[in-house]
């Protein structure tokens, strides 16, 4: 069951109003989209591409709550629905096994009534230790109880594919940014982070989709003129800061500021 709405929080508002107005009418035509038909099209402006991400990304998680929210409802119910069936399920079984235990003590009344009145043989001690037998398993089937069954639906971030990264990096900034050559044991761990960062973000559902929001947040960047020697000091990013946690932080926030 799909909600009768969305919600656009406040933390979302400030980056989606500093779009232009033409960028915004691209960024709302296509969060109706989405919202009617679930599709997601090609965005030819990475500004509205990186913000339509983020709200996408809310969206989709309010969506699972409600779904969870609906599922549990049902669950409810049907446990009302069910926990009355099995109870008188129970009482129906509970009569027949009286009824049936109750024939067996019978029968076990009758052989013994006729082995007081003749010779005893092994035949007729055979016959009462298997009427009891059968009466321990009939006794038996009243204690049962229902096995529990838990299923697991865990979700995992893919590898970080950092030289693909890398690449993407080397591409986009060649001639505007120093290139990365070395490949650290801590630039391994700072893009490591991002990739999980802008997986979750994006809610990406593979590799292919979480590179392409990784490029759509390094074109975002390449639009941050500051951060290519346009500051009063005359400072230059480099691989380090654009994925260090501060630089993501500014430009999901839409912080100009140097």
């Amino acid at each position: 069951m799909k909600s009768k709405g969305f919600i656009l929080y406040d933390e979302q508002i400030q980056p989606v109003l500093s779009l232009s107005d033409e960028k915004l009418g691209r960024f709302f035509r296509a969060l109706v989209s989405f919202r009617l038909s679930n599709e997601v099209g090609q965005f030819d402006d990475p500004e509205v591409a990186m913000a339509f991400a983020f709200v996408r990304s809310q969206l989709e998680r309010d969506e699972e709550r409600y779904e969870r929210i609906c599922e549990r409802r049902r669950e409810a119910g049907k446990k009302g629905g069910l926990a009355k069936q099995a109870n008188a399920s129970n009482c129906q079984q509970e009569v027949a096994n009286a009824s049936k235990l109750s024939q067996t003590q019978t029968q076990i009344q009758t052989q013994i009534e006729d082995i007081s009145t003749t010779p005893s043989s092994s035949k007729e001690d055979s016959v009462v230790v298997d009427v009891l037998t059968r009466c321990d398993e009939d006794l038996s089937l009243v204690s049962q109880e229902p096995k529990e069954t838990t299923y697991t639906n865990p979700k995992r971030i893919p590898d970080c594919p950092f030289q693909k990264i890398c690449d993407l990096y080397n591409q986009r900034f060649a001639g505007r940014l120093p290139a990365m050559k070395v490949a650290s044991g801590k630039r391994r761990a700072i893009v490591k982070a991002r990739w999980a960062d802008i997986y979750k973000v994006c809610q990406c559902a593979n590799v292919e989709e979480g590179l392409h929001c990784v490029d759509s947040y390094l074109i975002r960047i390449s639009e941050e003129e500051w951060m290519f020697g346009k500051n009063d000091r005359g400072w230059v990013a480099d691989f380090d800061y654009i994925f260090s946690a501060r630089c993501y932080t500014r430009i999901l926030e839409n912080s100009r500021s140097a």
